[in-house]
Order: C-alpha cells, then structure tokens, then sequence
C-alpha cells in the first residue's frame, strides 16, 4: 500500500468488478487499462453501480496495436515454439533409449533451436528495437536445449548408453515441458482476454455499452497505444 498519501486520498486492493465501494457515490471514476484485464460487462456494471445520478467515467484502453497486446503475443508464441522443442527431445530421448543396440546418428543443434524456428516464422529483425526481451528469452532457451542435445550425443559418441542419465534427461524436459504447458495457458489466456477487450475506435465501446445498457456517459475515451513495457492498470474514484 503506498504510504504518505495525501490527505482525503485512500487506497485499496480490490477486484474492478466488485470493488466493494458504496452505492451511488461518486462523481468520477478513471478506469486506466483495467478494463482490459478484467470481465468486460461486470466491470461497467460496478461502474454504474458506484456512480451517482450525474457521475461519469474517463476510460483508457488499450490500441489494437499496442506494445502489451503484442508482448502477450510474442510470449504465448515463445513458450509454445519452446514446447514444441521440448517434445522433439523428448521424442529423441524415447528413440535413443528404444534403440540401444542400434548405431545412432548424433543429433543436429540447428534442428533444435528456438532462433532457427522464430526466423522461419516471421522476420525476427522487426523485434530488434521494440522487444529486446525476446531475444535473451531465445537464447536462455536454447541454452538449455543445446546443452541437453550436447548430453545426448556424448552418449552415442561413446557408445555407451547410460540408462540412468537417459531417465535423469527425460526428468528434466518433462518438468521443463508443463511449466510451459502452464506459461503458454497463462499467455494464451491473457492474449485472447486483451484481444476480446479491444476496442478500435471510441464509437465501438459506446456502442458496446449501449448494447448491453449501461446508461451512463463516459466523460472522456482514450483508446492508447501504449509504448514499450507493461503499463500500470488501476482506477481512481472522486467524490467531489
């Protein structure tokens, strides 16, 4: 909680659609990015409700085109390229502990790595300046890939399969694997609640509300297109 608040100004912690604040009270409320993040239709239902007669509401959301929307992209897209990678080494774990009286050929980094798959997929040169953060999530990635694929092919050099490291790497991926089960769940989910939340232009959310009848005016409408980094999401309510 921020400390050193200036006298008449109070903070709480709450859901935007019950935020637990008294019926019919205030003058105005800000709503900064929060919609985006929250269920639609309850949220304007907590907004008339808190609203007096004559209240009024500025709304901020985000651009169809905005720097968040895409991050939450580019992240779900990670992790499921990463996932994908994790189950080809997996496959050719399974195949190397199958196939122990076989000569085997040792594994291809290149065919394994994260950057060889982002660039067959898009240019990755466009994300240079406006998301720097992908490039060291790539790299972290196939680090670790690398460094199991090294593992696996020490072991056909030499010949001798080691079951126990074999089940040791097969632990390994398989952890790895549903923590990006459940980061992609996680970005998935956050993609398609901004994407669903998008309003292109200020007569589009009107109408939305109008649809669903929320009679109250929005003072003012800013549809944004936020620059680079996450942006705060909160809300202000004023009684004059």
């Amino acid at each position: 909680m921020p400390s050193n608040l200036p006298e008449g100004i109070t903070h709480i912690q709450s859901l935007a659609e019950d935020t637990g604040l008294p019926d019919n009270y205030y003058d105005l409320a800000t709503v900064l990015f929060t919609f985006s993040y929250t269920q639609r239709e309850d949220t304007l239902k907590e907004l008339s409700r808190i609203l007096s007669a004559d209240g009024s509401a500025i709304l901020i959301l985000h651009h169809p085109n905005s720097a968040t929307l895409r991050h939450y992209h580019l992240m779900f897209y990670a992790h499921s390229a990463y996932l994908l990678m994790l189950e080809k080494i997996k496959s050719a774990i399974q195949s190397f502990s199958v196939n122990q009286e076989e000569i085997l050929s040792e594994l291809d980094e290149k065919e394994f790595q994260l950057q060889s798959q982002f660039n067959s997929d898009f240019d990755l040169t466009q994300f240079l300046i406006t998301d720097p953060w992908l490039f060291g999530m790539i790299e972290e990635h196939d680090k670790h890939i690398t460094k199991i694929i090294q593992t696996i092919n020490e072991e056909i050099r030499v010949g001798a399969i080691d079951a126990d490291k074999i089940n040791e790497l097969w632990g390994q991926v398989d952890a790895n694997s549903q923590q990006r089960i459940e980061a992609k769940a996680y970005f998935l989910k956050m993609a398609q609640d901004l994407h669903d939340n998008v309003f292109k232009e200020q007569k589009d959310i009107v109408e939305f509300m109008r649809n669903n009848g929320f009679d109250f005016d929005p003072l003012e409408i800013h549809i944004f297109l936020d620059g680079e980094g996450l942006p705060a999401a909160y809300g202000m309510v004023i009684k004059r």
